[in-house]
């Protein structure tokens, strides 16, 4: 049995006949842990990224509105601490101060089918990082943010 990506990854062609199972499974799980890198696989997502900033856009479908769609963060690791202020469409929601998580609704957030999150402060200690993410009824968009210590992100979300 052959497995092939051609179409993502054009180099890549696994034959089952000349790898173990453990090591074709390795490389799936690897591969399936990834898809959201692939925008034919999810939800319309980009992302670009700076040293201390990093900048997302990601599709929700319009029927994920009906029920909650909602942001979440937190950290890597149990000891990590958030300071963290977030504002939807330029508008401050929340201060994370001295916390290990934040979650707010992104529902009333929706203007003209876009909502834009800014999400900027810092987590200690530095050598760990946060976790973000936007949950709705049909998709879990996951992005893990690790380095300085500093947090600027912006995650644009449209509704078609």
């Amino acid at each position: 049995m052959d497995i092939s990506f051609s179409n993502y990854l054009p180099h890549l062609r696994l034959n089952s006949s000349r790898i173990g199972l453990g090591v074709r499974l390795s490389i799936l799980t690897c591969l399936i842990s990834s898809l959201h890198m692939f925008p034919a696989f999810a939800s319309d997502l980009s992302t670009s990224q700076s040293s201390n900033y990093q900048e997302s856009t990601l599709s929700i479908d319009p029927n994920d509105l009906k029920s909650n769609v909602t942001l979440m963060i937190s950290g890597q690791s149990a000891n990590t601490t958030l300071d963290l202020q977030v504002r939807l469409n330029g508008k401050l929601v929340n201060l994370a101060k001295h916390s290990k998580r934040a979650e707010i609704s992104l529902n009333k957030c929706f203007v003209n089918h876009s909502c834009v999150i800014d999400i900027t402060g810092n987590y200690a200690p530095s050598g760990s990082g946060i976790i973000t993410q936007v949950v709705s009824a049909s998709s879990n968009s996951r992005q893990e943010l690790g380095g300085s210590g500093g947090v600027s992100q912006q995650i644009r979300l449209f509704s078609r």
